[in-house]
């Protein structure tokens, strides 16, 4: 079987896409050929039948986005006259859906759309209409009213996101939460919990990890206020913003972990699902996650946007015996390992494309 994938990027210093190589390598080993379509490319090793096809603009040299528009269709035009074609997976984005659409129809190639986000937006609904199936996480991750929607999980290494050695909690417990820093985030929720906490006499120390970047300009006044907002109450020695860290280094927060927050409410964050691998509890709000946590999210989940509530939560964590808090983080892992192990993630993805094409 041979199939084409159109991703954002292949590489791995992006923060926020280095683990698409990971899945290119899983899909292609259950594959004859790869051929991979993105606008940015990074020299990394792959499998020897994974071809990469990067046709994005050169700043450079001025180029419009005409260029890569135009780089696309060559690119797409050449593979499915010159290879025979399987399936055609546009990953993340509607629009490399519809661009493919109609090189997928004029060739009766099976075209499939990944996508896990809240938004329905006129590209998303377009994208319905020419795809044969849109792929996604979990029911809940695509909110596109369809019948061509499939649960195919998440795609998480497993083998990568592991704790070499089980160890108790810190001292002084160590909370942490890795992703964008943006508004949607909600990390202030976080950051008032703690405040709360102090607030009352509790007998727990906690510090607080906050992981990323402003991915935008604009967010950067957002993370101006989340630092008014821990000096203004004295938080200083309690939180640290890392920035941006190399995706390879994020197995060694996840080591020093006690639990991990997101405070978002939509999506299906694979930062979570990761810090379940390494046998970290999670504290949530989003219910995306609820089956997936199952008898666990009364005491993992918090209302959307209560501190006081989050701060609940992270007090009930911190009162179990160690044994109780080791408990949990197997749990947290057995998940990962049912519903959303990497290897899983691809073979679903290739017996989606054998079965469109019978």
């Amino acid at each position: 079987m041979n199939l084409i994938m159109i991703t954002p990027r292949v590489g791995k210093s992006d923060p926020l896409l280095a683990f698409i190589p990971n899945w290119i390598s899983h899909i292609a080993k259950k594959l004859d050929n790869l051929f991979v379509i993105t606008p940015r490319a990074e020299i990394i090793n792959l499998p020897n039948n994974v071809f990469i096809h990067e046709i994005g603009r050169d700043y450079s040299k001025g180029e419009h986005i005409i260029h890569a528009v135009h780089n696309f269709h060559n690119t797409i035009l050449n593979i499915t006259h010159n290879e025979t074609i399987d399936g055609i997976f546009a990953l993340m984005y509607p629009k490399f859906a519809i661009i493919a659409a109609p090189y997928a129809r004029f060739k009766n190639i099976p075209l499939a759309l990944w996508y896990t986000h809240d938004s329905v937006n006129l590209q998303l609904r377009i994208a319905g209409v020419l795809v044969d199936k849109i792929l996604t996480a979990t029911p809940e991750t695509c909110q596109l009213v369809s019948s061509k929607i499939e649960a195919v999980g998440r795609g998480i290494d497993t083998t990568k996101y592991y704790r070499s050695q089980r160890k108790t909690r810190n001292v002084d417990f160590t909370i942490t939460t890795v992703g964008r820093i943006s508004p949607i985030k909600k990390i202030e929720v976080i950051i008032k919990s703690l405040i709360y906490l102090q607030q009352k006499t509790t007998k727990i120390t906690l510090n607080l990890l906050i992981v990323g970047s402003p991915p935008r300009p604009e967010h950067k006044k957002y993370l101006k206020k989340l630092k008014d907002l821990v000096r203004e109450n004295n938080l200083e020695e309690l939180v640290e913003f890392t920035g941006s860290i190399e995706h390879s280094e994020i197995a060694e927060i996840y080591e020093k972990c006690d639990v991990f927050i997101n405070a978002c409410t939509s999506g299906f964050d694979k930062a979570i699902l990761e810090a379940m691998a390494f046998e970290v509890p999670v504290v949530v709000c989003n219910p995306a996650f609820k089956s997936l946590l199952g008898e666990e999210s009364d005491f993992l989940m918090f209302t959307p946007d209560d501190p006081e509530d989050l701060a609940t939560c992270l007090v009930h964590l911190s009162e179990l015996s160690d044994d109780n808090y080791m408990e949990i983080g197997h749990s947290m892992r057995k998940k990962v390992l049912t519903s959303h192990k990497v290897d899983n993630f691809a073979s679903n993805i290739v017996n989606t494309f054998i079965s469109l094409n019978k």
